[in-house]
């Protein structure tokens, strides 16, 4: 629902027709024009992991032998962020660690940073007994949440 009497005190008035509100226009990317400087058309195949196929090599790296591993660190045609990816999953095998694949999983599967976050009490009980608020309590309780935040 719009609000029919929205505050508007202290805004800049509107742009006027044909106005940009950003003249200087968005920052130029030098990553294409860098890569084109190197190697000319062919660029345009180097310059195109996406977040998606990103998330493809990690869920591919992290299921690899380390003889499929070192193969792929072999290719020519395989982009750096794998290959780079392969080398560390590498050293952490030879070091008996597991911290690349361990943050690569963590990425991929949010473990982190869980989206649903439950707060409950002791046992699973609620934090606070439920209850209907009457209009009083409901007005004092917003304004001691203004007070304090």
């Amino acid at each position: 629902m719009a609000n029919k009497a929205p505050n508007t005190e202290g805004l800049r008035p509107p742009w006027k027709k044909g106005q940009s509100g950003n003249p200087a226009g968005r920052p130029k990317n030098h990553v294409g024009d860098t890569l084109k400087t190197l190697f000319g058309k062919s660029a345009r195949k180097l310059y195109n992991l996406s977040p998606q196929e990103l998330d493809n090599w990690d869920a591919a790296l992290i299921s690899l032998t380390d003889s499929q591993l070192k193969a792929l660190i072999q290719l020519d045609s395989v982009p750096s962020y794998p290959k780079n990816q392969a080398v560390a999953i590498l050293t952490d095998m030879k070091n008996g660690r597991t911290t690349t694949v361990e943050r690569l999983a963590d990425r991929l599967y949010n473990r982190r940073n869980p989206k649903r976050v439950e707060l409950t009490g002791a046992n699973g009980a609620d934090l606070v007994a439920p209850r209907i608020l009457t209009k009083e309590e409901a007005a004092a309780f917003i304004e001691k949440l203004n007070e304090d935040f």
